[in-house]
């Protein structure tokens, strides 16, 4: 895990470098969120469900923002579609939306500050110069009860680890190809929310591996080497110590092949990782875990579904267009009868760019690709919108609250010894990044585990036990003035 962490930051600490340099003009630091200039969509807020007629209001917000004469309301049903536009007048900016007008399913919405002469202000110009990245869009999933649920498909996502089965010394090509879909679609998604600059994504050469060993270096030769859907390649291997975006050395040859170099040095960053410590389970576990809810949702077991992972957006295709999974995984649904798809996701929708460029919109641009193949109307529908509902249910403080009682319970810990439990979510720690609802989320959070566990330490530990809450992205930072994991139990 260190060392494929290790060689993500690398990646984010080349982004940080850039900014430095001057070469990207749009870098993301952590801002006041009071005080920033930005514009705040405040309803819909993003990844929101709704019906009926809303209203929209956004505004420009922070120390010397613009006061806009008025604000335009574009609404598409497909990203680059023709917009139902909507004005808000100042000094509310309010404007209603007849959602029933469209159909049910994904809405991209993007507010547009005006001045007097209907001219769009740019705030990342002067003389405001709005910091960080604004985002093309919010969304918001539209639920009018046109949804057809005679025969519902729930398609369950995660952040799932790619599993291709047990590592039995060389690598073969599906598992390879695995780890290179991973790398694809992580380093995308890094692309689209604009954390790496698109001069990362040339295609310049062919990355190499030795499959019986991924780890060989010039000290240990390789006994053979196979580009990462392991074919053989013709040419003169060469060791290429890396670069700017390329961040660990590895080896190459000078051709490209059509996809991008920082797809396949991200695979093989994981594969490198995978052959240190060993394939993960999450796959097959996460399976187990679906399959029970969905029993539990169903009492029959008859509900159509699958799951799907963000790590497994795009297939790269060498010398061709990359294929996309779930159109497979929508396909087989609606030819198998589905008549909706509804997708349960668990993808973290606390900031701007996970709401732009997250699942929903891939989601609904593939649904509508199957369609217009098949000649169905099979509409999208979500079971887990921005309510952040899990906070509130009992059941769900429950279950991590028996987590950490069998954790502690199976680490037969002499019951005279203090025991620290320390509670950590995917998330940041820092409240205070702009564009980030997780501020405003993860405190509601944090306080309703702390109920939940006060009253229930007794039962994980007998001996005076100490616990924290905490946020694992960013949180071991020494620059933020923040306490680290162990640091706040400490």
């Amino acid at each position: 895990m260190k060392k494929d962490c290790h060689s993500i930051l690398r990646k984010t600490e080349i982004f940080w470098c850039l900014c430095i340099l001057g070469i990207i003009t749009a870098c993301s630091f952590v801002y006041d969120p009071v005080t920033s200039i930005r514009i705040v969509y405040e309803n819909p807020r993003g990844c929101d469900e709704v019906s009926g007629t809303i209203t929209l209001k956004a505004s420009v917000q922070g120390e010397g923002a613009p006061n806009p004469a008025s604000m335009r309301y574009e609404l598409r049903t497909t990203l680059h579609g023709d917009p139902v536009i909507l004005t808000g007048a100042a000094p509310d900016y309010e404007a209603t939306f007849d959602t029933t007008t469209v159909r049910d399913g994904l809405v991209y919405f993007t507010a547009i500050p005006l001045d007097a002469d209907g001219r769009e202000i740019n705030i990342k110009a002067a003389p405001y110069f709005a910091p960080g990245f604004i985002p093309d869009f919010r969304g918001f999933m539209v639920n009018n009860a046109g949804i057809d649920l005679s025969n519902p498909a729930v398609i369950i996502g995660g952040c799932i680890e790619p599993y291709v089965g047990e590592l039995t010394g060389t690598w073969s090509n599906d598992q390879l190809q695995g780890h290179l879909s991973f790398g694809a679609s992580l380093m995308s998604h890094m692309h689209h929310v604009g954390y790496i600059p698109d001069m990362c994504f040339q295609d310049n050469r062919t990355v190499l591996l030795d499959p019986s060993n991924p780890l060989a270096e010039p000290d240990d030769p390789p006994a053979v080497l196979t580009d990462l859907f392991g074919d053989t390649v013709t040419g003169i291997p060469r060791w290429n110590g890396g670069n700017l975006c390329l961040s660990f050395p590895f080896y190459e040859i000078a051709r490209p092949n059509g996809v991008p170099d920082i797809w396949e040095h991200t695979a093989l960053s994981h594969i490198k990782f995978y052959t240190e410590l060993g394939s993960l389970q999450s796959k097959p576990q996460a399976t187990e875990l679906f399959s029970d809810i969905v029993d539990r949702l169903t009492y029959s077991g008859n509900l159509m579904w699958d799951i799907y992972s963000i790590f497994n957006f795009v297939t790269p295709e060498k010398n061709a267009a990359n294929s996309n999974p779930l159109k497979t995984t929508l396909t087989n649904a609606i030819s198998a009868g589905a008549t909706s798809i509804w997708a349960y996701d668990f993808f973290n929708k606390a900031n701007d760019f996970e709401m732009s460029h997250g699942s929903w919109p891939h989601f609904q641009d593939t649904l509508d690709e199957v369609n217009a193949e098949l000649g169905t109307d099979v509409q999208l529908g979500t079971i887990t919108p921005n309510a952040y509902q899990l906070m509130h249910y009992d059941s769900f403080l429950r279950a991590i609250y028996l987590g950490a009682r069998e954790v502690v319970t199976a680490s037969e810990l002499p019951a005279d010894q203090k025991v620290g439990v320390i509670i950590a979510a995917h998330g940041s720690g820092n409240t205070a990044q702009l564009y980030d609802i997780s501020r405003i989320n993860n405190p509601i959070m944090e306080n309703r585990l702390k109920d939940f566990f006060a009253d229930r330490m007794a039962g994980i530990y007998t001996a005076d036990t100490a616990y924290a809450i905490c946020y694992s992205e960013n949180a071991n930072r020494t620059d933020d003035n923040l306490l680290g994991v162990g640091e706040q139990t400490a």
